[in-house]
């Protein structure tokens, strides 16, 4: 399962760089997190399996706006984040491709814990449209 996810995660990974590239974005993909996320939920379906797409978020400003969110996807008890190297500091880097399991990251990783959990693209766009999310973040691609 886990090469799997690797292997189609890499690849939506690629697509995402390339994209990336063409739109002015960062190689490491900062802010693209709710695009690619989104190319990897379809993928995942593509290949028979059950993705969640989650986000999670920073501080509170206010009870309607956040200071960050971050989205990212969860299969079969794996977290998958094909733009964790965004969050890369000093003292830690993260892969371009990171999967790992489910309630294994420290307390301080505020981007894999779960404020909301979408079974498809179109939930999360809707909560995105909701939270006033910058238009050209949206995840449609």
């Amino acid at each position: 399962m886990r090469n799997k996810l690797r292997e189609v995660a890499n690849e939506v990974r690629e697509q995402v760089e390339d994209f990336a590239f063409k739109n002015d974005f960062d190689a490491n993909l900062e802010g693209l997190c709710s695009i690619a996320s989104t190319m990897l939920f379809e993928q995942l379906k593509k290949n028979g399996l059950k993705p969640v797409l989650h986000v999670a978020i920073d501080k509170p400003l206010t009870p309607q706006t956040y200071h960050f969110y971050h989205v990212f996807v969860s299969v079969s008890g794996y977290v998958i984040d094909i733009t964790a190297s965004q969050f890369d500091t000093a003292s830690e880097n993260y892969p371009n491709v990171l999967i790992k399991k489910e309630g294994t990251f420290s307390r301080g990783s505020w981007q894999w814990k779960t404020f909301v959990k979408f079974r498809n693209s179109k939930e999360l766009v809707e909560w995105q449209k909701k939270e006033c999310h910058k238009a050209n973040l949206i995840s449609s691609y």
